[in-house]
């Protein structure tokens, strides 16, 4: 008990229609605590733009602090959309380095 603010969702959107759905979202966005949220729904938590973290095979994958990639492409690819999300909004990272992440991603779209 005190004045921590903390959030702890599971699968928030399941069952919610649209209209609840952004009502959630804008709720989250301005949300001033800490929020632990656990979801599939892929653009759902992209609106959010939250920091992401996935969990594979009972690991946490962080593709912006280790660096880890699968060697599966569609798991990549998953993976590089995300670094790409967090280059956008960091000042320290350069348009140039921004362009090669999105045609890294371009590349495997197409050879998909």
């Amino acid at each position: 008990m005190g004045p921590h603010q903390l959030l702890i969702l599971d699968e928030p959107t399941n069952y919610l229609d649209l209209r609840a759905k952004k009502g959630l979202e804008d709720f989250l966005i301005n949300y001033p605590g800490t929020i632990i949220l656990i979801s599939h729904d892929i653009d759902f938590t992209e609106k959010l733009n939250f920091k992401t973290y996935n969990i594979k095979n009972k690991k946490l994958l962080n593709p912006i602090l280790n660096n880890h990639y699968s060697s599966s492409e569609d798991d990549n690819l998953l993976l590089l959309k995300q670094r790409l999300g967090t280059f956008i909004t960091d000042p320290n990272i350069s348009m140039e380095e921004i362009k090669d992440l999105q045609n890294k991603i371009k590349k495997l779209e197409t050879n998909r």
